[in-house]
């Protein structure tokens, strides 16, 4: 009997994981082909932080290689194109290798601004192992650092970048408060005071308009919309990221903001799944981890000729800075709100006329989100 053949493209975390559900599904009746462009296996691009401040080493991120494993054929180089009818995966060369079913796990790559200068050397986004060896490289010649976007990657990668060089770090954010879109005003102020006590400088409510250069060549300095400016000889670009075809999808897949799946994880085209940064899904391209995981979950079972279905949990979001847990769960805006304050904690539950806890903010050392979780739909208690 000839194994059903199943090609992956991509080679992060979500290609992974299909990869081993698509494994674990089909046994030994599926052969897997995963086709990859980076140097690197896939690696857990939210640790780059902790690569930047020199907690980790380059290890943790090329110790696992799709091309290691026995039971995976893995081709590097990536692919050229995907003829969707004849279901062939073109390839560098001219070579080309046929599916059975075929899963899209071709990522994202960062949001850059396009104002003047911004082709000026030492401008950076932080996506890659190579993007934060670069940012390394150069950080001996460095007096200034500014990261703009107050998201969690540009919290952690500027005090990342505090703790291991010690000047000053500004952090830009359009918003008037850092992560408008986890935390009400209250809260990101709590956190705010506490990322500035550990160092880091704000500047809110402002938009880059162009970057200063006094050489002409490298950045030496952002200026604002309002006509002020700050100094920086390295500045990160940490504004979000969107999803990324490497061949010509448009016109022969349904594609929005993302390559449209329904809740099989499948695109317009039977066969045909996408997972991770690169797939939308109920009009959103959410680009967190657990949906890239839950996705890439579907997307390998069914592939493999499973039926499994994608169940999202309420809306919520976990985050780490440094040593700061940061979670919003559910409707965080309007009604009533009660707040519990502790010595580095705070915690808000927001709760609807009729008493029940509709959504709930937590900034602190020792904040507890399954507890606060637990409390949704229920009626509040101040003693929980």
């Amino acid at each position: 009997m000839d194994r059903k053949r199943i090609v992956i493209i991509g080679n992060g975390i979500a290609a992974e994981k299909a990869c081993a559900e698509a494994l674990k599904e089909g046994k030994d009746a599926v052969s897997i082909t995963v086709i990859g462009k980076e140097e690197y296996g896939p690696y857990p691009r939210p640790r780059l932080p902790e690569f930047l401040s020199g907690k980790i080493g380059k290890d943790v991120f090329t110790s696992k290689k799709f091309s290691d494993r026995k039971d995976i054929t893995y081709i590097p180089g990536g692919a050229e194109d995907v003829d969707f009818q004849a279901k062939s995966v073109l390839l560098p060369g001219g070579k080309s290798i046929g599916y059975d079913s075929l899963v899209l796990c071709t990522g994202s790559v960062p949001n850059r601004l396009k104002i003047d200068g911004s082709d000026f050397d030492s401008i950076y986004s932080l996506r890659t192992i190579d993007d934060a060896e670069e940012i390394i490289s150069n950080l001996s010649s460095t007096s200034s650092i500014v990261v703009i976007g107050a998201g969690l990657l540009g919290l952690e990668a500027a005090l990342a970048l505090k703790k291991r060089t010690g000047i000053a770090v500004t952090v830009v954010e359009s918003a008037k408060s850092l992560l408008p879109r986890e935390l009400d005003e209250e809260s990101a102020s709590f956190l705010e005071n506490m990322l500035i006590g550990k160092g880091l400088s704000f500047k809110k409510g402002a938009s880059a308009s162009s970057y200063i250069s006094k050489d002409g060549k490298s950045v030496s300095g952002v200026l604002f919309s309002d006509g002020s400016a700050v100094e920086a000889s390295i500045v990160i670009e940490a504004i979000g990221v969107h999803p990324v075809f490497p061949f010509q999808v448009d016109g022969k897949i349904k594609i929005g903001r993302g390559i449209v799946i329904n809740e099989c994880a499948e695109t317009s085209i039977e066969g045909v799944y996408a997972a991770g940064d690169a797939a939308e899904y109920d009009s959103r391209c959410p680009g967190l981890v657990s949906f890239a995981l839950q996705s890439a979950r579907v997307a390998g079972i069914n592939a493999a000729g499973g039926n499994q279905k994608l169940i999202l949990p309420p809306s919520s979001t976990f985050m780490k800075v440094d040593d700061i847990s940061i979670y919003s769960l559910g409707k965080i805006k309007g009604g009533n709100v009660v707040e519990k304050r502790s010595e580095g904690n705070l915690e808000r539950f927001f709760i609807t006329e009729d008493g029940k806890v509709e959504g709930a903010i937590g900034v602190g050392k020792s904040v507890d989100m399954m507890k606060s979780l637990s409390f949704l739909g229920k009626p509040f208690s101040p003693e929980g």
